[in-house]
């Protein structure tokens, strides 16, 4: 019904009210000789009551909602009841004021009853149809906006696919397969680096005409591929204007139908990518070829390292024993000076032997190593401070520690690094009995160990210098080493994934920081292809 219908229906509703209320009028005029006033009175209280009660079922029926409409409804038959109520009892006494016009008490209630049906049926029927009407309208408006912004999202998605499309670093090309042959349908301007002319050219060719690879069998092995909705990748050679290059090329089905391979009658879709990897390919070959050198290299430098310290230990080793042999034999035919020089150099081929073992070990951190696996940290400090008992009594050193945490770590390596920073400790200590504290703490994925004590310190413009190979901040007098034990330390640090460094200051003592990974830490084992170098370690500085 639409709104002409109901402006029709609502003043088709009023006449009949207004005409039978009129016939009553005159009716009641004429049978009971009735006065003019009180009878138009009379009537038009009954025409006032219909026109309210179904001005009242109007209101209620076009507000009504799923959320309150009866309790809305319920309100406004309430009140239309008790206005046809307050009418009826205003008629009656009407009546009994003029006994002249009286009329029987069912007369009365007929008429306001019949005249409220009529107000109200009338009101109902068109309040429930505007209701309606309103509610298709509300609807109709809300899936229009749906629709709408249905429509801006698609025209997005459109300009947000076309500028992907256009702007990849990859060559696209949009397929139809048709009978297994890909027909080109469109392709991105980045597609013309694969052609000797351009991508509208390649529409509505076959892709393999168009990008000939050398690999014959993948157009078969794509085919396979589209047709069971399923991604294909590979890597693909093309023979292109400026030479050979190799591409990665992923090939996406995107219509191939309900899975029994037929499609929308028109053939599969599927997108082709192309991704150069020439350059790679060719930077991989020489990383490849770097490395393989840089083996070589490496290989013929440890043989050298142990060259020399197989080809040095025993002329110093010969030194040693004829200079100690000199000092037995003729030592009290030696005045003062010529002992004193005879100390001196066999502490320097002492010193010199330490050396060529320190730069042994130092070359073979990585290549001799054992596996990085658990290994308790406490029990190898434990060790190590097993080891270092007599220097730790002569020195009349403190050693304290904290609860030690398991890290991923080579033993015999993490070793090395507490016996080099203990015996720095206690070298370093200055006057005072050394009082030297080793700890743990957590940061992220790894342990940050400290070994901090109370010595002489390092002055902060040396904290990067001391961790290089031969280099010592610290003179003769105050017990300067090879000054490879440090380097040590780093190199061995380095290998297992973490970092060293050292915090200190002249006079405040010095705490070396070095970290090493946790347990829940993936890292990849570095195992020997030759047993670790045996021979006795000895204690070195920095």
């Amino acid at each position: 019904m639409n709104s002409r219908s109901l402006d029709r229906l609502g003043i088709a509703t009023v006449a009949v009210v207004v005409g039978f209320s009129l016939t009553v009028s005159l009716y009641h005029m004429l049978a009971h000789d009735a006065q003019l006033l009180a009878t138009v009175f009379g009537q038009w209280s009954l025409v006032a009551l219909s026109l309210v009660f179904g001005a009242v079922g109007y209101y209620a029926l076009r507000t009504v909602d799923a959320a309150n409409g009866g309790r809305i409804v319920g309100l406004r038959a309430g009140a239309g009841y008790v206005l046809a109520g307050l009418a009826s009892a205003g008629y009656s006494l009407h009546q009994h004021l003029t006994p002249e016009a009286a009329l029987e008490l069912d007369v009365i209630l007929f008429q306001a009853t019949f005249m409220a049906l009529i107000g109200g049926i009338a009101g109902t029927v068109v309040g429930l149809e505007t209701a309606r009407r309103k509610q298709s309208i509300s609807d109709l408006e809300a899936t229009t906006r749906r629709l709408e912004s249905i429509q801006a999202d698609i025209r997005s998605e459109k300009r947000r696919f076309e500028s992907l499309f256009q702007n990849a670093p990859s060559a696209i090309a949009d397929l139809r397969y048709a009978d297994g042959e890909p027909t080109v349908e469109r392709a991105n301007d980045v597609f013309e680096t694969l052609l000797e002319h351009t991508s509208a050219d390649a529409e509505g060719e076959n892709l393999f005409e168009v990008v000939p690879l050398r690999e014959t069998e993948t157009e078969a092995t794509v085919a396979a591929h589209v047709a069971d909705n399923e991604i294909y990748e590979g890597e693909v050679t093309v023979d292109r204007a400026d030479g050979r290059g190799h591409y990665k090329l992923r090939v996406v089905p995107y219509d191939v139908g309900d899975g029994d391979g037929a499609g929308d009658g028109e053939g599969e879709r599927a997108f082709a990518l192309y991704t150069d990897v020439t350059e790679l390919r060719r930077t991989q070959r020489e990383l490849s070829d770097s490395v393989a050198q840089l083996e070589a290299s490496n290989e013929r430098l440890e043989q050298f390292a142990y060259a020399i310290s197989h080809d040095l230990r025993e002329p110093l080793r010969m030194v040693s024993s004829y200079l100690e042999l000199l000092e037995n034999r003729y030592g009290d035919d030696l005045d003062t000076d010529a002992r004193e020089f005879i100390e001196f150099a066999v502490d320097g081929a002492d010193r010199m032997r330490a050396m060529i073992d320190s730069l042994l070990d130092y070359s073979r951190v990585t290549t001799r190593g054992e596996p990085l696996e658990p290994t308790e940290s406490a029990a190898v400090l434990e060790d190590v401070l097993t080891d270092l008992r007599p220097r730790i009594e002569e020195s009349d050193a403190t050693v304290t520690a904290e609860d030690l945490p398991t890290v991923i770590a080579d033993a015999d390596q993490l070793a090395q690094v507490f016996r080099n920073l203990l015996s720095n400790a206690i070298k370093y200590s200055g006057d005072e009995p050394p009082q030297i504290h080793v700890g743990a703490d957590r940061e992220g994925e790894e342990w940050r160990f400290a070994v901090a004590d109370q010595g002489i310190g390092i002055d902060p413009d040396q904290h990067e210098r001391v961790f290089q190979v031969f280099e010592t901040t610290h003179t003769a007098a105050e017990g300067s080493a090879s000054g490879i034990g440090l380097a040590l330390c780093q190199r061995i640090v380095e290998r297992h994934g973490g970092e060293i460094w050292v915090d200190s200051a002249p006079g405040e003592g010095a705490t070396f920081y070095f970290t090493l990974p946790s347990t829940d830490t993936q890292v990849p084992s570095m195992i020997s292809d030759v047993p670790a170098h045996g021979d006795e370690r000895s204690d070195r500085g920095d």
